[in-house]
């Protein structure tokens, strides 16, 4: 299982990885991917073979894929996949194209974006259409698209109460260069064990993970968020 693991008194992400299958290894992260900027949501697509993941790192600008050299815990880089600052991109091999969906810092929860391209690693051509969509209850990418009886279903968060506050299952109509058409066809509600939210799901043939929110006061916050806002004032 890959994520994203927080350290919130520097106040910056990377990407770890959990043997699940290991009883022994359950519930220990391993730092995989590290960069001076902050890292989430862990994408992860093959091509040609082999195994990318292609974390979201805004803050830089672009989108890089990192190829793995041995699975699970060695990757490496291996190129700009996007030279635009995408927020959780996902990337899937459809109808003979590749596709990008993801949204954009200045309209993070509401406004879609597609790209298709012939080769993911050697340029995306904007949708016709860009932005595709713009509604905060199920526009922002919520985890890995699969297909499911024979239709295309893209996860989605609501944002329109809080970030990440449900996952919208939408089934994909119509995707081509010039045209898309989507239906909210499930929705996904927190429950008990994370009441405050539900910021993705994906799933393979015999597991499905999610991530879920729970608040929770931290008599350390205050003093965290100041030592955070100092050190980059330092800087």
């Amino acid at each position: 299982m890959f994520a994203e693991v927080f350290d919130y008194r520097a106040g910056k992400g990377h990407i770890g990885a959990m043997d699940i299958t290991s009883s022994e290894r359950a519930g220990a992260w391993e730092p995989i991917i590290r960069e001076s900027h902050h890292l989430s949501y862990p994408y992860l697509f093959q091509l040609d073979g082999s195994l990318y993941c292609a974390p979201e790192a805004c803050v830089s600008g672009r989108l890089t894929a990192f190829a793995c050299v041995d699975f699970p815990y060695r990757w490496e880089r291996a190129g700009t996949l996007f030279d635009q600052p995408a927020v959780d991109a996902s990337v899937i091999f459809t109808g003979g194209l590749w596709w990008l969906f993801c949204t954009f810092p200045q309209d993070s929860s509401a406004g879609l974006h597609a790209f298709w391209s012939r080769n993911p690693m050697r340029g995306w051509t904007p949708h016709r259409l860009n932005p595709i969509k713009v509604n905060s209850a199920n526009s922002r990418p919520a985890g890995a698209l699969f297909h499911m009886d024979g239709v295309l279903i893209r996860p989605a968060q609501d944002c329109s109460q809080r970030y990440g506050s449900a996952v919208v299952l939408n089934e994909v109509r119509v995707l081509t260069p010039t045209a898309f058409s989507e239906f909210p066809r499930a929705r996904i509600s927190p429950r008990a064990e994370y009441p405050a939210g539900l910021h993705t799901v994906n799933a393979t043939d015999s597991c499905i993970v999610v991530d879920g929110l729970k608040d929770y006061w931290e008599p350390r916050k205050p003093f965290l968020l100041a030592r955070r806002g100092f050190r980059r004032f330092g800087h």
